[in-house]
């Protein structure tokens, strides 16, 4: 369960309700209302002062990465909403973020995603773009081998910019095109036997999304720990 705290002086609009502080890596992201009465009031040097109840939930920043209409932002928005649309609604330069909660262990983690429109200007943007990442997907069109090869080489820049202890795994998405589908195992048993953690998904059905981003909080969640 998340840890609670108790907090006085200064909390303005928040009085009587019980709030979430956000945290990524130990900084306070900000605050959550969460809709039920708790009001504490205690005597503090001969008058009365507001202590509010506080959860800290863990935050995590994941990025999602990918060349264009690989699939990033349905893989999100089916994590997130359960939803499936055809058509991106990012500009090529945009930043998307999306948020959902996940239970690991008795940890509750807050996954800050973040989808980066793609093409050429990750390699502009990767410092300020991976800052503070906490693990990151590596998101490929499994019709489109040339989107492998694309997430082969972000890795090692991705690597190069956070470091290679943060955990990643790679995603061949649209694995309903069973017909269409060409990456086979002759190019992802290399990747595998160094380390790889792969998952076939797809967005449009759902299948394996939740594997994935429940995999990487996990990860996140035991390197936090240790």
């Amino acid at each position: 369960m998340p840890r609670e705290r108790a907090y006085g002086g200064g909390c303005g609009q928040y009085l009587g309700h019980k709030l979430s502080v956000l945290r990524l890596d130990g900084l306070d992201l900000g605050v959550e209302k969460v809709d039920f009465p708790l009001s504490l009031l205690i005597p503090f040097s001969a008058r009365l002062v507001p202590l509010q109840l506080f959860i800290v939930v863990l935050a995590k920043k994941i990025c999602v990465i990918g060349a264009p209409g690989v699939g990033k932002t349905s893989l999100i928005r089916r994590f997130v909403f359960n939803s499936f649309q055809t058509s991106s609604i990012f500009s090529p330069v945009d930043v998307g973020i999306e948020k959902r909660r996940v239970v690991v262990g008795e940890a509750e983690i807050l996954l800050a995603l973040w989808d980066f429109a793609g093409g050429e200007e990750l390699q502009r943007l990767q410092t300020s773009y991976l800052r503070g990442t906490a693990g990151y997907i590596l998101v490929v069109d499994g019709t489109n081998p040339e989107t492998l090869t694309t997430a082969i080489r972000w890795q090692s820049q991705v690597a190069a910019t956070v470091g290679p202890a943060v955990p990643f795994v790679l995603v061949l998405n649209k694995a309903d095109q069973v017909d269409d589908w060409r990456i086979g195992h002759l190019k992802l048993d290399p990747l595998s036997t160094a380390g790889w953690s792969l998952f076939r998904t797809s967005a449009k059905d759902g299948e394996g999304v939740e594997s994935v981003f429940n995999q990487l909080a996990s990860v996140c969640a035991i390197r936090r720990a240790s």
